[in-house]
């Protein structure tokens, strides 16, 4: 057995560890829990992608293993024999090994090294990678819960409702020590900001995470050098910071420089070389070329099911950014099964309080209303927009979106009696938190604009000319 399948599968025993405390024995069944430890959440994760690729002989054998280590999750011999039964299972499949490296920490030669990726925005839905060495207790649960979706909330440009105990909180104190114990030039050090950034994203605070980014990517060019993983993996993220800031005329040549740099030192199949495809795609797509944006992410989908799997998130991300495509192009017949196969995939692996699920069922509800479908598009963007209130904040970027949306869904249905007053509120939270002239402030302020047009109240707003597509 190599070295690298024992230390991942080391790595990944305080999660497993933690999934058998919060789910016991239903382990391998439960969905998702939001209000579970967001590390047990990503054991759960692990041991669910484990079952879900062992033959039936092997099913039964872990499920054996998980019953034992669930009964006394402190039994050493249980845990041990849970471990012997993945350690197995990773020797027999190495695509399994590939999987679980995208959840885990996998091996480098300058320490532990994670790579993560997920959706971070609903209208392009871009990764980020994230990298974390070094041996930081506090920065790996931070990881866990940036893994988890469940780990953040809204930060406003004072920090108001940023959630205790969140990665946020975590990864600015494992900064200061990094800082403290190592100086500011570490890599390890690098890998902390550059995480500490990321977290800043995904919480919906790009004001905090581009310069953050900027400085960090200088300081890794100039240490690690511009071919370095850890410094393409800055820029991506710098990248897709600057495409959530609506910035696509940076953004875009960014990654086109990111991708070029990957494929030539990491190859056309690394998962980093993947993720810097979709993140282009997404962009292109941001910036209206869906006919550059599409057959990238066919190409991309098409490598992450044969590279990770068709339960990775990563895939998951590929094929819910390649549905708003089609859906962006006008092609819902293709977009509306692609989505509703990944939303039950998200549901089951994700669980359906995390981001990325409440991404892909807001993109599908926009895909019913593309096809005239109000009665199904309605229901499904209330329920997710009250998710989204209470998991990320009534304040985040993906919730204006969702009131957004739901505003227009109400509009197509005839009722402006409740679409107007939602996008009033959306347009003076989106102008105070994204700024009058991001893309999404300008698509609510011009379907504000056309309800009071339409009811008779012209002069109440300025008008935009904008596009006024609903932003998915």
């Amino acid at each position: 057995m190599n070295t690298e399948t024992i230390q991942l599968v080391e790595q990944a025993s305080p999660y497993l560890t933690a999934a058998l405390r919060a789910y016991g024995s239903a382990v391998l069944t439960r969905a998702e829990d939001a209000a579970v430890e967001a590390t047990a959440n990503v054991g759960r994760r692990v041991l669910q992608a484990v079952w879900r690729r062992r033959g039936d002989p092997g099913r039964a054998e872990l499920e054996a293993a998980v019953e034992d280590a669930a009964e006394d999750p402190a039994d050493v011999d249980a845990a041990a024999a849970l471990r012997q039964q993945i350690k197995r299972a990773l020797r027999e499949d190495a695509e399994l090994l590939r999987e679980l490296a995208g959840l885990l920490p996998s091996i480098s030669s300058g320490g532990v090294s994670v790579t993560m990726s997920g959706a971070r925005s609903i209208a392009a839905a871009g990764s980020i990678g994230v990298a974390i060495t070094g041996d930081y207790s506090r920065a790996a649960v931070a990881r866990g819960r940036i893994l988890s979706g469940a780990s953040t909330n809204w930060l406003g440009p004072s920090g108001q409702r940023q959630q205790e105990g969140s990665a946020v909180d975590l990864l600015q104190d494992a900064l200061l020590q990094s800082q403290h114990a190592l100086g500011d030039a570490h890599p390890d050090t690098l890998r902390t900001r550059n995480n500490l950034a990321t977290a800043y994203q995904a919480a919906g605070d790009v004001a905090r995470a581009i310069p953050l980014l900027e400085s960090t990517l200088a300081l890794s060019e100039q240490i690690l050098g511009d071919a370095h993983p850890d410094t393409l993996r800055t820029r991506n993220n710098l990248a897709t910071a600057y495409q959530a800031a609506g910035d696509v005329a940076r953004a875009i040549p960014l990654l086109e420089s990111t991708l070029a740099l990957s494929e030539q030192i990491l190859g056309d199949a690394h998962p980093d070389t993947l993720t810097s495809r979709n993140n282009l795609a997404t962009a292109y797509q941001a910036a209206g070329d869906v006919a550059r944006a599409i057959p990238l992410l066919e190409s991309t989908l098409a490598l992450s099911e044969q590279i990770l799997g068709d339960a990775h998130p990563d895939t998951l991300t590929s094929r819910n950014n390649l549905a708003y495509a089609y859906r962006t192009a006008g092609d819902v017949a293709r977009a509306i099964p692609l989505l509703e196969s990944t939303l039950a995939l998200s549901e089951q692996i994700l669980g359906d309080a995390h981001p990325d699920t409440l991404r892909t069922r807001n993109n599908l509800a926009t895909a019913y209303q593309a096809a005239g479908d109000v009665a199904r598009a309605i229901p499904l963007l209330e329920s997710t927009l009250a998710l989204s209130e209470q998991i990320l904040g009534d304040a985040h970027p993906d919730t204006l979106r969702t009131r957004n949306n739901l505003a227009t869904a109400y509009q197509a249905a005839g009722d402006v009696a409740r679409a107007i007053p939602l996008l009033e509120s959306t347009l003076a939270l989106s102008e105070q938190i994204l700024g009058d002239a991001h893309r999404d402030t300008v698509r609510t302020r011009h379907n504000l604009a056309t309800l009071y047009e339409l009811t008779g109240r012209i002069g109440v707003r300025g008008e935009d000319n904008s596009d006024g597509e609903e932003s998915s």
